[in-house]
């Protein structure tokens, strides 16, 4: 069997890391040789690539079209999955085409783009995936989510995310590991790791910061929203408090300077720097999203709702009354749920069953 991955682009970010993880899971798992898979992109980019363990290139009009010979089309994103709608219509083998979602298109695209072009971008994505006819979802939640907003006759398939724990893999730069220890010795360490955009609810830390003298915020990102959340800290005289380290490769390194990890998003796919919290057992601080309800609870983590305040600081005291049980539950949620061995073998198991159609 050989599959062919679509992404938009090769650059470092979410809906791409899972990919990797995908294929890299795939691989260890040796239900694939390198080979066998190859991954396509549509756009150059300037920003840090991600390296994948098989053959990547830039999609041309000549590829594009052998794109057809692979078994199995697994495209990701907006622009990955029109193209694969497209290459659809004009296949007579169906049922090779499968999209992976990982977020909830119209409420997503609203927060990026605002309400009206947002509506139409989601109009957009969610006609190609209709006409892609079958979407792999990471949560029986989501399931539910697009059974309301696609044909019934579109095929949808619960697969959980999963990820091969990483090790710090570079040492933190000695200036920033002197600063952040010297935070943690003195403060409550909340920890995140994410895109700095308004979805991502970052503000709601620093309010946090605002009402709490012994806690500081450390985010490991970059993004359009980083100078109004610097504003912010001033505003409310925090900004000693507050560390926007910026985009890191090797994220996970700093990892080991967090106390608790939030996630505090208003809507989420699944984030994957929240699972690699859990799995090096960080309690965990996690909004209330319909998404994540089929496999955590207030016994794992701190549930809050990302709109009160109020809610995420009850959830913060709990954690801190009991971190030793939270950490142990961080970890055994992980395990439990979101290994990369699991992921593979589900995925080669469906690869199967559609080719077995075709």
């Amino acid at each position: 069997m050989k599959v062919a991955f679509v992404i938009p682009s090769l650059t470092n970010n979410g809906p791409n890391v899972f990919t990797l993880n995908l294929v890299n899971s795939l691989i260890d798992s040796q239900l694939f040789i390198n080979s066998e898979i190859c991954v396509f992109f549509m756009n150059a980019t300037n920003k840090e690539q991600l390296n994948f363990p098989v053959k990547t290139s830039k999609l041309n009009i000549r590829n594009t079209i052998k794109l057809l010979d692979f078994d199995i089309i697994h495209s990701t994103m907006f622009k990955a999955d029109c193209l694969s709608a497209l290459l659809r219509i004009f296949s007579s083998n169906k049922n090779k085409f499968i999209a992976g979602i990982h977020n909830e298109i119209e409420e997503d695209l609203a927060f990026i783009y605002g309400k009206y072009k947002g509506y139409f971008f989601s109009k957009i994505w969610l006609t190609a995936l209709n006409l892609i006819g079958c979407i792999v979802v990471s949560s029986p939640q989501m399931n539910t989510y697009y059974d309301r907003k696609l044909s019934k006759n579109t095929y949808r398939e619960v697969i959980p995310y999963g990820i091969k724990l990483r090790s710090e893999e570079e040492k933190v730069i000695p200036s920033e590991s002197e600063a952040l220890a010297k935070l943690r010795n003195n403060y409550t360490v909340i920890g995140t790791c994410g895109l700095l955009i308004e979805r991502k609810n970052y503000e709601l830390l620093i309010q946090f910061l605002s009402l709490n003298p012994d806690v500081c915020v450390v985010i490991v990102g970059d993004g359009p929203n980083k100078k109004n959340l610097l504003l912010l800290a001033i505003k409310y005289n925090v900004e000693d408090r507050l560390c926007i380290l910026g985009f890191k490769s090797n994220s996970i390194s700093y990892y080991k300077y967090f106390d608790i990890f939030a996630l505090t998003s208003y809507s989420e796919g699944f984030g994957l720097a929240m699972l690699e919290a859990l799995g090096q057992g960080i309690p965990t601080l996690l909004s209330d999203l319909p998404i994540y309800k089929d496999f955590f609870d207030e016994s794992s983590v701190g549930l809050f709702d990302p709109y009160d305040i109020h809610s995420f600081e009850k959830a913060f005291n709990k954690i801190i009354l009991s971190k030793e049980h939270y950490s142990n539950s961080a970890l055994g949620t992980f395990k439990k749920y979101f290994s990369a061995s699991e992921m593979a073998n589900k995925h080669m198991s469906f690869y199967n069953r559609r080719v077995k159609k075709i």
